[in-house]
């Protein structure tokens, strides 16, 4: 199972958000770049990254950023924020990103299936929820289809895998609320890579005992604050 160090971008600088909400952000001094090489440095395999401001605007604003982390960073690393258009995700593809996640419009039907012809396992749908509701347009809205309804279309796709964040969790650092991943996991086969909340070693641990079928864990804020990188690296 990966763990997946999160570089959330905002005005060309790091940040995470509390709850998902644009009101509470907290900026960090490192920039995008120098994280993205100290992940690297730190031997982690894969980075995730997003464009805020994109994903608020509706189209990629901080593309040229973004593709530079990546140079910097040497590994596999996943995109999302504000990408609706083919081309995008194309741009993306074909400048060193290994694969672009959806949000908003992941949940569009005939665009996806599109998309995923064209590049398969190479996309991921991401799944921001919020209770039982799936949030969408920067976690400003709710989708129409229940979280049921979707995950049984996504599951008859080639997707890469399915990111499922907590956002009552995300950025709190209070732990993970394990019963939402359960609850996707038992209505989906699809890979999984879940996020939010994540504060310790013993989040992570919990993950590996009851959902095997995770391949990775994304982590923000408890990777730039508190011990949990120490933890990882004492327990290898």
């Amino acid at each position: 199972m990966f763990i997946i160090p999160a570089i959330d971008i905002w005005q060309g600088k790091l940040v995470r958000l509390f709850q998902g909400s644009y009101q509470k952000p907290s900026f960090y001094p490192l920039t995008p770049l120098q994280a993205a090489r100290k992940w690297r440095e730190k031997g982690f395999k894969r980075l995730h990254i997003v464009d805020l401001e994109g994903a608020r605007a509706g189209r990629p604003v901080e593309k040229e950023l973004i593709i530079e982390a990546a140079r910097q960073f040497q590994g596999e690393v996943e995109v999302g924020g504000g990408i609706r258009k083919e081309e995008e995700a194309k741009f993306y593809l074909e400048n060193g990103i290994s694969y672009v996640i959806l949000g908003t419009k992941g949940l569009e039907k005939a665009f996806l299936v599109s998309l995923v012809e064209k590049f398969p396992h190479r996309i991921i749908v991401s799944l921001d929820i919020s209770g039982k509701k799936i949030k969408v347009e920067g976690w400003e809205k709710e989708a129409e289809e229940t979280l049921a309804e979707t995950l049984s279309f996504l599951s008859s796709l080639p997707l890469q895998a399915l990111i499922v964040t907590d956002i009552k969790r995300d950025g709190t650092m209070e732990g993970i609320s394990g019963q939402t991943f359960l609850q996707v996991a038992k209505h989906t086969s699809l890979p999984l890579i879940v996020g939010g909340g994540v504060s310790s070693l013993q989040d992570i641990n919990w993950i590996k005992e009851h959902l095997p079928e995770v391949k990775g864990v994304i982590v923000g804020k408890a990777m730039y604050e508190g011990d949990l990188l120490k933890e990882i690296k004492e327990n290898g």
